[in-house]
């Protein structure tokens, strides 16, 4: 994703050079997607009067001998298949996880005391199995957005819960492991919860969550926010959201009812629009979501109105734009997320209840090797 290029006018080359004199300019963005690796689709938008907007096919000229491809083949569906690991780990659940070089971040959730928000932060190293709490974040949260970024990670939003009722709120705050401290940055726009946080280039977009009129996007570099409105009509509290092939896909959610739903909202940061995608097969909140080379993987969740925890497994296939059974679940969960290492999915801890809470201390991986 190239959201920002520029060019440059206003002098000439050589000794003609005058630095002083150069306009740079907002030409536009461009976004490239590689099918394989000899195939992309360029997509391009110009702010530009005369240059539009349209679709590339680059040709691929050289590449470097003896350099392999890079870019996996179809995920196996058949051959996958989960594994639990006895962790030890907190008694969390309802908060986000996100990874940060060999490490993955879980922020606030529910203990097993209740309908109580807590500031715990957590580290879990999966090449070790072992489970460190960090610095305290600077308040109590569940349901918050985490993402790593740049060397750091962010924590948007989430609710302030005491028993059933919790109220969405709109910190924006960062933590550096270097240091282990947290700093408060400009806050999000609007308050959210319940949602969910992906990275793509420079930036960093919150969706979906009991705010999910717009899609908020914030600027690490520069501190700041902006807003882009969507025309999603399901309600999305406990969506769940994730990046593939440059768009972000909000899955199912419910509403204040706990009436929860299978549909997907796909959003272009591109053209700032978004479009329905396939729905899944089965309706879905607060579940586990993750993008493994040409697959999404969603699995658990809760189903609200019928009190029942969801154990089983979906892939999205990009070649039928459906949504296939995968293996189910060792232990049913929701309220937790789904980390990618190495073509696994690492799911730390989660809820096995609906109506109570009930943490488990396991990590569940599920292996989905290449064809």
């Amino acid at each position: 994703i190239f959201d920002s290029v520029r060019i440059a006018d206003g002098t000439d080359f050589g000794d003609a050079f005058d630095e002083d004199a150069v306009n740079r300019m907002v030409w536009g963005s461009i976004r490239i997607v590689f099918v394989d690796c000899e195939t992309a689709i360029l997509t391009y938008q110009s702010d530009i009067e005369g240059f539009g907007g349209g679709q590339l096919e680059p040709v691929r000229l050289t590449s470097l001998q003896n350099l392999g491809c890079v870019i996996p083949g179809p995920a196996n569906v058949a051959a996958a298949g989960w594994r639990t690991v006895n962790s030890n780990g907190p008694l969390l659940s309802l908060f986000p996880a996100a990874r940060l070089d060999d490490a993955i971040y879980v922020a606030g959730g529910f203990r097993d005391d209740g309908f109580f928000s807590t500031n715990e932060f957590w580290r879990y190293l999966p090449a070790s199995n072992t489970w460190t709490r960090m610095q305290d974040m600077p308040g109590n949260r569940d349901d918050g957005m985490l993402v790593g970024f740049e060397g750091s990670v962010y924590f948007f939003g989430g609710l302030i819960s005491e028993g059933a009722e919790g109220t969405a709120q709109d910190n924006n705050w960062r933590y550096d492991p270097e240091t282990n401290q947290w700093t408060v940055l400009t806050p999000m726009l609007t308050p959210r919860g319940a949602g969910g946080a992906v990275v793509i280039g420079r930036h960093i977009y919150v969706a979906g969550g009991d705010a999910n009129a717009t899609v908020q996007r914030y600027s690490p570099a520069e501190d700041s926010w902006e807003a882009f409105d969507v025309n999603d009509p399901v309600p999305r509290n406990q969506s769940s959201s994730v990046v593939f092939r440059g768009e972000i896909w909000t899955l199912g959610g419910r509403d204040t009812l706990g009436t929860v739903n299978n549909r997907v909202y796909i959003f272009d940061p591109i053209t700032g629009e978004g479009r329905a995608g396939p729905s899944m097969n089965a309706g879905r909140s607060g579940s586990i979501v993750a993008a493994i080379g040409d697959r999404i993987i969603v699995a658990g969740g809760e189903n609200f109105a019928f009190g029942t925890i969801v154990n089983s497994t979906e892939v999205y296939d990009p070649e039928t734009d459906s949504w296939q059974p995968g293996p189910s679940m060792p232990i049913g969960v929701h309220g937790t997320d789904g980390v990618v290492f190495d073509g696994e999915v690492f799911v730390p801890l989660g809820n096995t209840l609906v109506t109570g809470v009930d943490n488990t201390s396991q990590v569940q991986v599920l292996e989905l090797p290449s064809s």
